[in-house]
């Protein structure tokens, strides 16, 4: 199940690659990469490995606790989503010189930087999922969420190029 799932989800990261190098060209295609790095980058940064501590936490607990521990982590994920957002905003001009050498890209490094906090407050529900042992329904909703993804960024990159691609970002 897990197998097809992953399946499913490369064909439509294909797809959507495809669709960015036929309406953006090359330079766009770079610039989507650089952008999701620059997301990966900062929420694994500021997630700072709760999503590991996260599955260890909700697998080990018991039952009963099992509510407590998961709203504490709720709390926590909450609170660094919060904060990511902050600082992710505020160092935007920072990194669009570091990585472009110019402020040419500040509206894309700052859309970036609007999707950090549900980066990291998905890789957390992530976890929160794992640790319970629902590893299947985790598989079947990240397909899901990759085909809708590429839906909805497809006719954003198509009809808005550069715009379209920061608005897909942060979707």
């Amino acid at each position: 199940m897990t197998g097809a799932m992953s399946i499913v989800t490369m064909v439509a990261a294909l797809l959507r690659g495809k669709v960015m190098a036929m309406c953006l060209g090359p330079a766009g295609v770079g610039l989507s990469g650089i952008l999701n790095q620059v997301v990966a980058l900062e929420s694994q940064v500021l997630a700072l490995g709760l999503p590991t501590v996260v599955v260890k936490s909700v697998a080990g607990a018991d039952v009963e606790a099992r509510p407590k521990v998961e709203s504490v982590i709720a709390r926590l994920a909450l609170a660094l989503g919060v904060f990511g957002l902050v600082l992710g905003l505020v160092l935007s001009p920072l990194v669009a010189v570091a990585t472009f050498k110019s402020f040419e890209h500040l509206p894309l490094v700052i859309a970036a930087s609007l999707a950090v906090p549900a980066a990291i407050l998905t890789s957390i529900w992530c976890a929160v999922i794992q640790g319970r042992g629902e590893v299947g329904f985790l598989a079947r909703s990240q397909a899901a969420f990759a085909v809708v993804s590429a839906l909805v960024a497809l006719p954003l990159i198509w009809y808005g190029g550069l715009a379209g691609l920061g608005v897909s970002v942060v979707l």
